[in-house]
């Protein structure tokens, strides 16, 4: 069973040398990708050691994660408890993320008045 991440230790890790990010509710150490990344190291340490998803979500497609990053990179959940409450992960939102599939028929439903 992964390891359960605190907000405080993923604070830790806001470095060239130990870069890690929560996206989605994971702990992810970006640190090997820095160099790689396309829009370059600042960007991602500007966000280093906190909840980047809403930041991550709008500019990257489905897959991005998969696709970037070795399957060792994702460490583990976040503990949403320690999250400071401007930083609640989506994994807590009641609405699913933008890249998320969402059914027609039960999204006609939900906006359909009563």
């Amino acid at each position: 069973m992964a390891k359960t991440y605190t907000y405080d230790e993923v604070q830790q890790h806001k470095s060239n040398e130990s870069c890690w990010v929560i996206l989605y509710g994971n702990v992810y150490d970006v640190t090997a990708f820095l160099p790689d990344h396309p829009g370059g190291t600042k960007i991602i340490l500007q966000l280093a050691g906190t909840d980047a998803t809403e930041e991550y979500d709008p500019v990257h497609p489905p897959g991005t994660l998969e696709d970037s990053l070795p399957p060792e990179a994702k460490l583990g959940p976040i503990d949403p408890n320690t999250l400071p409450k401007s930083e609640k992960s989506p994994a807590e939102s009641d609405q699913p993320p933008r890249n998320a599939k969402v059914d027609p028929a039960q999204e006609q439903a939900e906006s359909s008045p009563d």
